[in-house]
C-alpha cells in the first residue's frame, strides 16, 4: 500500500514535467521472489492508470534470473562487473551475453545499462592500473562503453555516476572517506581522468545525431 501510494504520488507531481521519459518502479529489490512479482503488477496497473504516454521500467540487479522482466517495456540492468561482481572485468562479455539471452527469450525489448562503474580518488594514479586509481576507473569504463555500444542490444547506458558524493556512515569502512567515490568528477567538480574518457568515447559512438541512424541515451 505504501509503494502505490508513493509511485500514484510520483506520477501526480511529474505528469507533466519534460524530463521525465520512464517511470521507475523500483530499484535494485530482489526481483526473483513471486511476491515482487505481484507488486510490480500492481505498481504497473497504478501508473498506467494515472499515464499511458511513457514507457515503464525497474532497475534489475539479479540480471538473468529476474522474473519479473517481461512486465515492462524496457529492461534496465545495474551491474558492476570488475567491482562488486567479480574482481575480473574480463567477466563482463558473459554477464553481456547471459542478460541478452534472456531478453530474447522473454521477448524483443530495449535494454538499458542503467548502472555501471568503477571508483577512483581525485589524484590517486599509479605506473600500475590498480582498483581505486583513476587510470582503473577510466579503463574499466571504456571496456564497459565500448561492449555496450558495438552491442545491437542495447538502446544506452548510464554511467554511475556524474560526481563523488556523501554516502551513508555504516559504509564508511568500506568507502574511503565514507564517499562514493564513482563520480567522473571530484565532489568540487574536479574532472577525473574518466570525464575525459566517457566524453570521447561519447563523441565517438554517437558524433552528431544527423550521422547516424543508431541513436544512444547517454547521461
Amino acid at each position: 500500500n505504501r509503494a502505490i501510494t508513493m509511485h500514484t504520488e510520483m506520477v501526480n507531481r511529474d505528469l507533466n514535467h519534460p524530463a521525465i521519459v520512464f517511470w521507475g518502479l523500483h530499484n535494485e529489490v530482489d526481483t526473483t521472489l513471486p511476491q515482487t512479482r505481484e507488486l510490480t503488477i500492481k505498481l504497473i496497473e497504478t501508473i498506467k492508470k494515472l499515464d499511458t504516454t511513457r514507457l515503464i521500467t525497474f532497475a534489475s540487479l539479479v540480471g538473468e534470473e529476474d522474473i519479473c522482466l517481461d512486465l515492462v517495456d524496457v529492461a534496465s540492468f545495474n551491474r558492476y562487473v570488475g567491482w562488486y561482481i567479480s574482481k575480473k572485468i574480463d567477466s563482463l562479455p558473459a554477464y553481456v551475453e547471459r542478460i541478452t539471452s534472456k531478453i530474447k527469450e522473454i521477448g524483443e525489448k530495449p535494454i538499458l545499462m542503467s548502472e555501471f562503474g568503477a571508483a577512483s580518488i581525485k589524484g590517486h594514479t599509479g605506473l600500475e592500473v590498480m582498483r581505486w586509481t583513476e587510470e582503473y576507473q577510466a579503463e574499466y569504463l571504456k571496456k564497459h562503453i565500448e561492449t555496450f555500444f558495438e552491442n545491437d542490444a542495447f538502446s544506452g547506458t548510464y554511467v554511475w555516476q556524474y560526481c563523488d558524493m556523501n554516502t551513508q556512515h555504516e559504509d564508511y569502512l568500506m568507502k574511503p572517506r565514507g564517499f562514493n567515490n564513482k563520480g567522473l568528477l571530484s565532489e568540487y567538480r574536479h574532472p577525473k581522468l574518466a570525464f575525459y574518457t566517457v566524453k570521447e568515447l561519447y563523441k565517438k559512438y554517437n558524433p552528431k545525431p544527423e550521422e547516424t541512424e543508431r541513436k544512444f541515451l547517454m547521461y
